[in-house]
C-alpha cells in the first residue's frame, strides 16, 4: 500500500509501457498492470524522492501461479487506519498447490533515479540479469 503518495508513479512487467498515476481513479489501462513468473517486476516511483522495485521469485515448485495487483480507487479499504492509503500494487498467488512444497521470496529494491529517464524497464532487465560473480 502506498500511504498519502498522490501522483506516485507505477509500472509493470507486463501491460503498456505507460505509468499508472495515483490518482485515486481506475484507467483502463491501469487494469492491465500485471506482472508473472517469467515477468516478475512491479516498479514505483514516490514522487518523494526515492524509487522502489520488486521482484517475486520461486526457487521451488512448479505448480506456483502469480500475477500482478493494481488497485487506485476512492473506495474505502478496510482495515487500513491511516488517512491517504492507497493506491495498492502488489502481487496475487492465484495457484498453490496442495501437497506440494514451495519457496517463493519479495525482493525489494529501494534507491533513487531509475525512472530519471522514464524507462523502468531497463533497471528492471539488468537487476534481474546480474552478472555472476567466481573468486579464484
Amino acid at each position: 500500500d502506498f500511504a498519502n503518495m498522490p501522483g506516485a508513479k507505477s509500472r509493470s512487467a507486463i501491460g503498456e509501457k505507460r505509468e499508472a498515476i495515483a490518482d485515486l481513479k481506475m484507467e483502463d489501462y491501469e487494469k492491465k498492470m500485471a506482472a508473472s513468473r517469467e515477468e516478475p517486476w512491479l516498479a514505483l516511483n514516490s514522487q518523494k524522492g526515492f524509487d522502489m522495485l520488486a521482484f517475486i521469485g520461486s526457487t521451488k515448485g512448479d505448480g506456483i501461479e502469480l500475477s500482478g495487483y493494481y488497485l487506485d480507487t476512492t473506495e474505502a479499504n478496510k482495515p487500513e487506519r491511516f488517512p491517504g492509503t492507497g493506491p495498492e500494487l502488489g502481487y496475487v498467488i492465484d495457484k498453490l498447490p496442495a501437497g506440494d512444497d514451495i519457496n517463493f521470496r519479495i525482493d525489494l529494491i529501494y534507491t533513487g533515479g531509475f525512472w530519471d529517464n522514464n524507462n523502468p524497464e531497463e533497471f528492471a532487465k539488468a537487476m534481474k540479469d546480474l552478472p555472476s560473480v567466481t573468486a579464484q
